[in-house]
């Protein structure tokens, strides 16, 4: 059994869709547009990475919010934002809701 988890881009939560698999890698990424929330499940710890994907039309500060269905006393989650190349902009380790 997984752990649940939404994850929001942008300045509003919007609607909601489900990712999709296999999402595993930046070729992979689900496509999703700004002010739009996605559920997803991590259903192996160790091998399910899940990446999202959105296009921006330039300079700014995009905000994203990662909310769990559980606060787990670890950290599992590793949410980062990443350029076109992959190159890390900023990551947060968490267990829970974070923004």
């Amino acid at each position: 059994e997984g752990v649940n988890y939404t994850l929001n881009v942008g300045e509003t939560f919007g609607t909601t869709g489900q990712e999709t698999e296999p999402n595993n890698d930046l070729a992979t990424a689900d496509m999703i547009g700004l002010d739009t929330s996605v559920s997803g499940q991590i259903s192996d710890w160790l091998n399910d990475d899940d990446y999202f994907a959105c296009n921006v039309t330039g300079a700014g500060t995009t905000s994203l919010g990662f909310a769990s269905s559980e606060s787990l006393s670890f950290d599992p989650f590793k949410v980062e934002i990443l350029d076109g190349s992959g190159n890390i902009l900023s990551a947060v380790d968490t267990g829970s809701t974070e923004t």
